[in-house]
């Protein structure tokens, strides 16, 4: 069997953050191929060319071997499937029985209309019915706002020129380097607003900025000791697999601890702004 890696298209322009992450990309590759597992890495107009699938079984072959896990470094925004016949390719992938990572259904609780969902406490309740653990955890959520309308636009958009810097504007996209602020963000409204267009704001929710305290923080950028006022964060790692809404495995994969300049905008390891960091307790 086969294992994979979903690619961007040969010769594609590379952004920022996706050249800086080619090294870890290759390291997978590499460990994969010394357990003498299959690996192969294709574009989604690759595997249109070169893949087969059973009706029956689900199963898809590539050059004659079954591919057991499909493995998305690739496919996270709507660009990613200008390619030919992309749509169609993630579509036989998700119907067939291969192991998918992510599979779309997980894909899509990344995107930020789900932290908007999620923040309304009756959508809260659905997933943590303890009304005493539900209260906790609604208070460490931020203001979200939604443009359904032209009127909702107007209103937000004199909501942020009174105090720019207290939100971000964030788009459906994964990744560093896509979100909007300040100035930037009643110049998309602007815009809208003169087409008359509020189609283009729905791709977007509107996030109150949440300010931490920064602290005097230590990194180690380019070989180099540097010292800067930083805040962190802390995210947990969990897996989970599942199977036809069966209960799925769920499993927790430890934490990471991503620390940045207060007064950076973005965060991300990819785009050269955080450091990684540890916990100590005290």
């Amino acid at each position: 069997f086969f294992f994979l890696m979903i690619r961007r298209p040969p010769r594609s322009t590379q952004s920022r953050s996706s050249a800086a992450s080619d090294v870890y990309k290759r390291q997978e590759f590499d460990l994969l191929s010394r357990i003498r597992i299959r690996v192969l890495r294709l574009s989604f107009s690759e595997i249109s060319k070169r893949s087969t699938i059973d009706g029956s079984t689900g199963a898809i072959a590539i050059d004659g071997y079954d591919v057991a896990i499909f493995y998305f470094r690739h496919g996270y925004v709507y660009e990613h499937y200008e390619e030919e016949n992309a749509w169609e390719v993630r579509k036989m992938i998700e119907k067939s029985r291969a192991f998918k990572i992510p599979c779309v259904e997980y894909q899509l609780l990344n995107f930020k209309w789900f932290q908007f969902i999620i923040a309304n406490p009756k959508e809260l309740r659905q997933f943590v019915t303890d009304v005493s653990e539900g209260s906790r955890i609604q208070a460490c959520f931020s203001e979200f706002w939604a443009f359904n309308s032209m009127e909702d636009a107007m209103s937000i958009r004199n909501m942020v020129t009174a105090h720019p810097g207290n939100y971000v504007l964030k788009p459906q996209k994964e990744g560093g380097g896509n979100n909007i602020f300040e100035e930037g963000i009643v110049k998309t409204i602007d815009k809208a607003l003169k087409a008359k267009d509020i189609s283009s704001l729905k791709q977007y929710i509107l996030m109150k900025r949440m300010r931490s305290t920064p602290k005097l923080t230590a990194g180690l950028r380019n070989g180099k000791f540097v010292l800067f006022k930083g805040i962190a964060e802390v995210s947990f790692f969990s897996a989970f697999m599942s199977n036809d809404g069966k209960p799925p495995l769920q499993i927790d994969g430890g934490y990471l601890v991503r620390t940045k300049r207060y007064d950076a905008p973005e965060g991300g390891f990819s785009i050269g702004e955080a450091f990684s960091d540890s916990i100590v307790l005290v």
